[in-house]
């Protein structure tokens, strides 16, 4: 259970058990409101430009960085990477590995 629960708290989605078996409810408030995601980068990691894809710099543990919730820009470049904030307000990818979700605002 405490599995389910970490799940809960990080995608904020409310689920429930019917029967032996789980069905996902409607997003939290919280999630749902949500715009910004905040994540620390784990190891040296690459930032790349969005969409252009040109390589702009590293960033380094323990940084952190911010990216848009999927409320508000779906993630439409890979599974492998997550859209972050540029330090200048434009947009830029990293790759999901390097980063550690922390929480969403």
């Amino acid at each position: 259970m405490r599995t389910v629960t970490r799940l809960v708290a990080a995608t904020g989605v409310a689920l429930a058990v019917a029967g032996g078996s789980l069905a996902v409810d409607a997003p939290l408030a919280e999630a749902a409101s949500c715009r910004v995601n905040h994540y620390v980068v784990e190891k040296k990691s690459p930032l790349f430009a969005y969409p252009s894809r040109y390589f702009v710099k590293y960033k380094y543990a323990p940084q952190r960085v911010t990216g848009p919730n999927s409320n508000v820009m779906p993630n439409v470049y890979s599974t492998y990477y997550r859209i972050v904030y540029r330090g200048d307000g434009s947009l830029g990818f990293m790759p999901k590995g390097d980063l550690r979700y922390v929480r969403c605002s």
